[in-house]
């Protein structure tokens, strides 16, 4: 799960403090919709990543929630002007 690690060198100050609350009011928030933060990998794939882990409870389907996005873009000719 992700935690909020404070500023550099672990020491907190109002603007760690603030975002510390701020992390705990989203996790709540997702909490009521039975979601929660979570890393994942950065590398290039994290949106459909963090799909893939919200559904499944793991990341590694990232590339059929991938699949599935373009699928429908496609599928949607109003968005095809943004793709190649």
């Amino acid at each position: 799960m992700f935690q909020f690690k404070g500023g550099a060198g672990g020491s907190p100050n109002s603007h760690d403090t603030n975002l510390a609350t701020d992390f705990a009011r989203m996790q709540e928030q997702l909490f009521l919709f039975g979601l929660y933060m979570r890393d994942v990998r950065g590398d290039g794939n994290c949106l459909f990543r963090s799909v893939s882990d919200q559904l499944e409870d793991n990341e590694d389907n990232h590339n059929k929630y991938r699949q599935l996005a373009v699928s429908y873009l496609y599928r949607k000719k109003k968005f095809c002007l943004f793709l190649t």
